[in-house]
């Protein structure tokens, strides 16, 4: 099966865009490392939300996007190769699979290997704790056509709720690219 897009990395950002791409129609497969710094968060400042532990969030977040019919798979990538126009994301322990586009979404350890491995272009951060990020342009399109990342791969601060902001927003551009106008994902009461 080739998806439409493949996300790689299971943390707020990644399961945001997971959302809204899906829900603009497009074949998305999540993959998820388990690896999220929201396994050990504890949350009081996310909105709507009084108060929540990471993990909590992360079954509600798993929950949303399985009952909106989003594949995910529990596996670590090993590198993304392009095939002609296409990506074959490899992984662990689950065969390659081909997607058109890429979102990064996999945080600073993983994130920054898959994207030397990919050749992507790499630049100072001014965070304390991180020194690289992906360069993204605008639209958080990478220095390749049609890879894209977001989240604290190119340096959004690791808060889950500024995380999950900015997959919503790299995954309205995507659309908004694929749709030739600009989108936005809006549902109002009948």
């Amino acid at each position: 099966m080739k998806y439409d897009i493949a996300i790689v990395g299971g943390g707020p950002a990644g399961m945001s865009a997971a959302l809204f791409l899906k829900g603009a129609g497009l074949n998305v497969i999540l993959i998820n490392s388990e690896k999220s710094q929201l396994k050990s968060a504890w949350l009081d400042n996310y909105l709507g939300l009084e108060e929540i532990s990471g993990p909590e969030l992360l079954e509600k977040i798993k929950n949303q996007l399985k009952s909106r019919e989003i594949s995910l798979l529990n596996d670590e990538v090993t590198d993304i190769k392009r095939n002609n126009k296409d990506f074959s994301v490899e992984m662990v322990n689950n065969p390659p699979i081909v997607a058109s586009r890429i979102l990064l979404a996999s945080g600073q350890k993983s994130g920054l290997k898959i994207a030397e491995k990919l050749g992507l272009s790499l630049i100072e951060n001014n965070e304390p704790y991180v020194k690289l990020k992906v360069e993204v342009d605008t639209e958080y399109q990478t220095s390749h056509q049609d890879v894209y990342a977001c989240g604290t791969l190119v340096g959004v601060s690791s808060q889950a709720i500024i995380a999950a902001g900015n997959g919503a927003q790299v995954a309205l551009n995507i659309i908004s690219k694929l749709s030739g106008k600009r989108v936005h994902h809006h549902k109002t009461l009948a």
